[in-house]
């Protein structure tokens, strides 16, 4: 069976990748990579699609700005 990537990449589909450190992605020069954290851009999605919301309700505020940030180990 083929990856998700694999076939993406054979239909001529555009591919982003958000990934901290290295991926197997990473030799595909067809791949555009961003090297950020996915919990960063998540809140930010949601943030601009809720709204004005995001602060007003505190439900959903504390869902924004809780959970667990796991740096990837230094390879030093």
């Amino acid at each position: 069976m083929e990856t998700l990537l694999k076939y993406a990449l054979e239909l001529k589909k555009p591919v982003m990748l958000l990934n901290v450190g290295p991926s197997r992605a990473d030799a595909s020069p067809d791949v555009i990579k961003i090297d950020m954290p996915s919990g960063t851009i998540l809140r930010d999605v949601a943030r601009t699609v809720i709204g004005s919301r995001a602060l007003e309700d505190p439900i959903v505020a504390q869902m924004l700005s809780s959970g667990v940030f796991k740096p990837p180990p230094s390879d030093e």
